[in-house]
């Protein structure tokens, strides 16, 4: 009885760090919205260890996908130099909520 205790309540330390974490590095920065927040742990995780990693995911996504537009316009823009993305840059997007 005492371990199963033990083994519970390092879960659930577990999932509040996760939660903590992912709130650290992308919601309180602005860098994910709050809907995405809303998405991923009440739709997605239910707020489980899995939720930081998830939101990697996502980030890791919706930034390709903002340098993969940018580029295809740059690309077929006559007005405008080819873009190279930078590394390690964060690039903001007015909607981040993909087909979620």
């Amino acid at each position: 009885m005492f371990m199963e205790r033990q083994i519970l309540r390092e879960r659930i330390r577990l999932i509040i760090e996760n939660i903590q974490l992912a709130d650290k590095t992308y919601f309180k920065t602005g860098k994910l919205s709050p809907k995405v927040r809303e998405i991923i742990i009440d739709k997605i995780t239910g707020g489980d260890n899995y939720t930081k990693i998830i939101t990697d995911i996502y980030y890791a996504m919706i930034q390709e996908q903002i340098k993969h537009g940018k580029w295809a316009v740059s690309v077929v823009s006559d007005d405008e130099e080819e873009f190279k993305p930078e590394e390690g840059k964060h690039y903001e997007t007015e909607n981040d909520v993909m087909q979620l």
